[in-house]
């Protein structure tokens, strides 16, 4: 019963030594492994959305370009009528352009004519994207609220001799056009204008309010990391962030959408729980129980082959404390036997 013991006491101690060495080993193993995979899969991710964020630059400076050669256009025609720039031409040319829902035109003393939904307000006719038709050029302006509430945006167009054409478009067109594109599940593109205000978003009710980060976080600490970024793009940085809305930790990609007198910039946004670094815990996990358990396997094999040593050194043990005991026992047996006779002789 002894010796079961003693076997089993270094069977367990074998035992329990290899697998807390495993764990230890395990368990270091994947903290360092866990860190790199993260970093390096974070930064496939931001490259991938990099990329995606060039694609959509694209576009949408083509599609800026193509708004610019629209108006252009309908400019030219109506320089080119022997009418006068009143409310029929301009409906003609409307319906040549049926990407415009109206057209206004101002000449140096102010409105001259006027067609259609979201005619442009007087007031704006000093805007920025304005003063780049009298200089010669276009421009797209960001997104405008009507007098009638409405939310509208427009694209400038020199008519010639102090004449401006000002064509009207959606307030949500361009958000309208990046809607069908998505990453993951709910990723999506944005845009924001020169001064941070939302243009395109999933989330219409951004755009319709012209929300703008910059100016929230003034007031709310929680939109602090959103207007770090917003306030990087709008400066003309390209790069990546991180931020939380609504308690969704997210990732983001930007860059300054190329049409450079607009000064938009456009970017990808996707929370981190769609991502494919929401498998890597699970994965590290699995991996850790598998490889822990295989150990333990191990380790109880290892002690039963490791004690047969033990038990041996332990069964020599006692059969040299037995031969020792006999050993001792018959010299005491002699002893007594020779002393005896002796004493008689004595």
């Amino acid at each position: 019963m002894k010796k079961s013991g003693i076997s089993m006491n270094i069977y367990a101690r074998t035992a329990v030594a290899i697998i807390a060495v495993a764990a230890l080993i395990i368990t270091s193993g994947l903290a360092v492994g866990s860190f790199f995979l993260t970093r390096h899969m974070s930064g496939a991710i931001e490259k991938d959305m990099m990329i995606v964020v060039d694609i959509a630059n694209e576009y949408v400076s083509n599609e800026i370009k193509l708004l610019k050669i629209q108006a252009a256009e309908a400019a030219q025609r109506i320089n080119s009528s022997r009418q006068g720039a009143d409310e029929r031409l301009l409906e003609r040319v409307c319906a040549e352009h049926p990407l415009f829902i109206g057209l206004t035109i101002f000449d140096e003393k102010g409105l001259r004519a006027s067609w259609g939904d979201a005619a442009l307000p007087s007031s704006l006719s000093g805007a920025a994207f304005m003063n780049a038709a009298r200089s010669g050029g276009q421009a797209v302006s960001s997104t405008v609220r009507t007098p009638d509430g409405g939310l509208a945006m427009y694209v400038s167009a020199p008519l010639g001799e102090g004449r401006i054409l000002a064509a009207s478009l959606p307030g949500l067109y361009f958000s309208t056009l990046l809607s069908r594109f998505t990453v993951y599940q709910t990723g999506h593109l944005f845009i924001d204008d020169a001064e941070g205000h939302v243009i395109v978003n999933r989330r219409p009710e951004w755009v319709q309010q012209r929300v703008n980060f910059i100016e929230k976080a003034k007031g709310d600490s929680a939109f602090r990391e959103m207007a770090a970024m917003v306030q990087r793009g709008i400066s003309g940085e390209q790069g990546t962030a991180r931020f939380t809305v609504d308690g969704v930790p997210r990732i983001c990609a930007f860059r300054p959408v190329s049409s450079s007198q607009e000064g938009w910039f456009v970017g990808l946004v996707a929370p981190l729980t769609e991502s494919p670094l929401k498998e890597l815990p699970g994965g590290m996990f699995a991996i850790g129980v598998i490889t822990l358990f295989l150990s333990v396997a191990a380790a109880f094999l290892a002690a039963f082959l490791l004690k047969r040593p033990y038990e041996e050194m332990e069964r020599l043990r006692k059969v040299a404390l037995s031969a020792l005991k006999a050993k001792s026992d018959f010299i005491a047996s002699m002893s007594h036997e020779i002393r005896t006779p002796l004493n008689a002789v004595i």
